[in-house]
């Protein structure tokens, strides 16, 4: 497979990158669909990304091992050690599933606050099987982030969907038939607790918002060939504190994955 060189732009990607999606499914389409490896997780596999952020990079992960957990197969992927990308942080830190028709895993997003992971149980990423626009998961919780006198409670809604089926995906000079496009966002709203001369004060200080807007596409027999984060967020009512934060304040970045070559076992 050529090589796909470094995203420069987001305009860059907007020009170079082409796709036609269907409204509607037909049934021999599906049945294709269906017959299809999505991401292909025998151990051994290995997948090279360009990263595209404030810095560019290059991400690798590859599955090394397999464990049968509750009757299900499970394959835990590993990473480069200095992982850039949204997506090879989200799946070097988990554990892999497919059952049927879906794509799952177990494990933490961590890649918003330092510090702060957002548990993820069985979180579906895609299935074959989805109607379009159809909501694959949705979880909600709340995780903590504790720093000398703070408490940061975070409310979280973690949820994921099918958003199209692409007869042809062109990036750069290589085109994919029939991807599929998902989406996984991560909103979120939190506290932040403190004590004051021994009473408890409460600050609102993240308003409601999508911190994490994450699509990726993926291409049967390959896996995951692109995927572009959009993760930001903001804190307010920070002049109720009295010291710094151990993490910036706010935060925004644009991280693209695209793929530059892998090596899949048959």
């Amino acid at each position: 497979m050529r090589c796909i060189y470094p995203i420069a732009t987001l305009f860059f990607i907007a020009f170079y990158c082409s796709c036609s999606s269907n409204e509607s499914i037909s049934e021999e389409l599906l049945a294709e669909i269906g017959s299809e490896n999505y991401f292909p997780l025998e151990k051994n596999n290995h997948w090279t990304y360009n990263i595209e952020a404030e810095t560019s990079a290059k991400d690798s992960v590859w599955v090394e091992k397999d464990s049968l957990i509750e009757g299900e197969i499970y394959y835990q992927a590993k990473g480069n050690a200095q992982k850039k990308g949204f997506f090879t942080n989200l799946i070097s830190s988990s554990l892999v599933a497919k059952s049927k028709s879906k794509l799952f895993l177990d494990g933490n997003i961590s890649q918003l606050i330092p510090g702060l992971e957002i548990p993820v149980h069985n979180l579906t990423l895609l299935d074959t099987k989805s109607p379009l626009g159809g909501e694959l998961y949705t979880n909600s919780g709340i995780s903590t982030y504790e720093y000398n006198k703070y408490i940061l409670h975070i409310e979280y809604t973690v949820s994921t969907k099918t958003e199209a089926v692409l007869n042809d995906y062109t990036l750069f000079d290589d085109t994919y038939n029939n991807v599929i496009k998902t989406s996984l966002t991560v909103n979120i709203k939190g506290i932040l607790t403190t004590d004051v001369d021994g009473y408890e004060l409460t600050i609102p200080v993240i308003k409601d918002q999508d911190a994490i807007i994450s699509t990726q596409y993926f291409a049967p027999g390959i896996g995951l060939i692109y995927n572009e984060a959009a993760i930001a967020y903001q804190l307010s009512n920070l002049d109720q504190l009295e010291g710094k934060l151990p993490f910036p304040t706010e935060y925004s970045e644009v991280i693209t994955q695209s793929i530059e070559d892998f090596s899949i076992l048959n």
